[in-house]
Formats: C-alpha cells, sequence, structure tokens
C-alpha cells in the first residue's frame, strides 16, 4: 500500500534517526508504481491548490480592498486562470 509506505518514508525522514542512512528511505521508491503514483498524487495537490487559490482570490476580489492590492490580486488572478487546473 502507497499509502502507508510513503507515511513510513516520511517519518524516516523527518524524524530524528541514529543512523546515517535509514533503509526506510528507500522502501518507498522500491515498490512498483510508485514513481507514478507520487506523480499523479503531486498532479492531485497541484490542481486542488490552484484551484482553492482561484476561488479564494475570486472571493476576495468582492471584498473592499485597497485600489494596490486589488490590482495585484486581480493580475495573480489573471496568471492563475492560464494555469490548467
Amino acid at each position: 500500500d502507497h499509502t502507508r509506505r510513503l507515511r513510513v518514508h516520511r517519518n524516516a525522514t523527518c524524524h530524528f534517526q541514529n543512523a546515517i542512512f535509514v533503509e526506510k528511505w528507500n522502501r518507498f521508491e522500491k515498490e512498483p508504481g510508485a514513481a507514478e503514483w507520487i506523480r499523479s498524487l503531486d498532479e492531485e495537490f497541484g490542481r486542488y491548490f490552484l484551484q482553492q487559490t482561484k476561488e479564494f482570490l475570486t472571493e476576495t476580489l468582492t471584498s473592499d480592498l485597497s485600489p494596490d492590492l486589488r490590482e495585484i490580486m486581480e493580475q495573480v488572478l489573471e496568471v492563475l486562470k492560464q494555469q490548467k487546473a
């Protein structure tokens, strides 16, 4: 299960280890299909956060903003709209 192995990999990376090299780091990468799974997971996170950012900016632009901030947010939103969702 990729999710379980990714958790073990994260724990081995983010928590102190006495050993310089920890075998747990390689277990995930050696799993068949792990690279494809992590790539699709990354793409989905990217899609999700891009959509959330677009929605946040769109909603925020309806509030009372200073002209300078409104202009910046409108420019950022235009750039984001050109990105694939």
